[in-house]
C-alpha cells in the first residue's frame, strides 16, 4: 500500500516592482540620451539663449544712454549685464515649457506613451524622468550662458549671498513652473502641429512683452498689463533682482523688482498647471478613446 504524502502548495511570490521614484531616476538617463540624439533640439535649447545674448550685446540694439545711463551710479552698467537675466529667463521657459509641451504631445500622439503604459512606469515616474531631464538641461544651459557672459563679456554675476540665493531660487521655481506649464499645455493640445503652432509663437511674443529685450518700464502700459498675467514677466524681474545693482530699481515699475509678487504669481501658475496636468493627463493619443 502506497502512502500518500500531502505537500503544501508552493507559493510563488510576485516580484516586487520598483517604486515610481526609482523608475523616475532610471528614466532620466534615457530621457537625456533621447534628447541628445536629436541634434536640432539640443543645439536650439542650449544655443538660443547664448546666441541671442551675444547678438544683442554685440549690436547694442538698446540705447542705454537715454535711460539707464541717466541713473546716478549706472555709468559702468552695460549691455553685457543688462541682457543676461532676460536671456536666462527665456532659456528656462524654452527648455521647460516649450521642450516639454511639444515633446510630450509627440510621444503621446505617436503612441509611445501608450506602449510605455504597459511597463512599470507610472505617470509619476514619467513626469519625474522628464523633470529630471529638463532640470539638467536648464543647469547646463545656465552654466554655458554665465560662462560666455562673464568670461567673454565681463558681465556682472550676482553679488553676495542674498543675490545668489535669489538667482538659485528663481532658477528652481522657474524650472518647476515652466515644467508644470509645459505638461499642462501638452495635455490640452491635441497634436504636434497645434503644440508647435501655439507654444512657440506665444513664447516668442511674451519675450517682447516681458522686458526680455527692452526695458520693461519703457513698454506701453497695456503691454505691461498683459505681461503681468504670465510667468515670464515675473521670472525675468526676479532674475533682474539677482543680477542688477540696487540702483537699477529705477528702471522698474514702481521702482521695485516686486519679487514677492513675482513669487506668488509663479507659485500660482505652478499650482494651476499641476492641477490641469493631473486632471487631463492621458496615455492614449487624442483620436483613441
Amino acid at each position: 500500500m502506497t502512502a500518500t504524502i500531502d505537500r503544501a502548495p508552493t507559493q510563488i511570490n510576485a516580484p516586487t516592482l520598483p517604486s515610481s521614484f526609482i523608475v523616475a531616476l532610471r528614466r532620466i538617463p534615457f530621457e537625456l540620451l533621447s534628447f541628445v540624439r536629436e541634434t536640432p533640439s539640443l543645439v536650439f535649447n542650449f544655443g538660443y539663449p547664448a546666441l541671442m545674448y551675444m547678438v544683442f550685446v554685440a549690436t547694442g540694439i538698446i540705447d542705454l544712454s537715454t535711460g539707464i545711463m541717466a541713473i546716478p551710479g549706472a555709468t559702468d552698467f552695460g549691455f553685457e549685464t543688462y541682457f543676461l537675466p532676460g536671456m536666462i529667463a527665456t532659456g528656462i521657459l524654452v527648455a521647460t515649457t516649450q521642450e516639454l509641451g511639444i515633446r510630450v504631445v509627440e510621444e503621446r500622439e505617436s503612441s509611445a506613451l501608450k506602449r510605455l503604459k504597459t511597463t512599470p512606469t507610472t505617470a509619476a515616474a514619467y513626469v519625474g524622468g522628464k523633470l529630471g531631464q529638463v532640470s539638467i538641461m536648464v543647469l547646463g544651459q545656465n552654466i554655458v550662458l554665465l560662462a560666455i557672459a562673464n568670461l567673454g563679456y565681463d558681465a556682472l554675476l550676482p553679488q553676495g549671498a542674498k543675490a545668489w540665493a535669489m538667482y538659485i531660487g528663481m532658477l528652481f521655481l522657474g524650472t518647476l513652473c515652466g515644467s508644470a506649464l509645459g505638461f499642462a499645455l501638452a495635455v490640452l493640445l491635441p497634436s504636434t502641429r497645434s503644440a508647435n503652432g501655439t507654444i512657440v509663437p506665444v513664447l516668442l511674443i511674451l519675450q517682447f512683452f516681458s522686458g526680455v529685450f527692452f526695458p520693461f518700464n519703457q513698454l506701453p502700459e497695456w503691454m505691461q498689463t498683459v505681461a503681468g498675467f504670465f510667468p515670464l514677466r515675473w521670472l525675468a524681474s526676479g532674475l533682474r533682482a539677482a543680477f542688477y545693482p540696487e540702483f537699477m530699481t529705477a528702471m522698474e515699475p514702481g521702482e521695485s523688482f516686486q519679487t514677492v509678487t513675482g513669487l506668488v504669481v509663479l507659485a500660482a501658475w505652478t499650482s494651476a498647471s499641476i492641477v490641469v496636468a493631473l486632471r487631463f493627463f492621458r496615455w492614449m493619443p487624442h483620436d483613441e478613446k
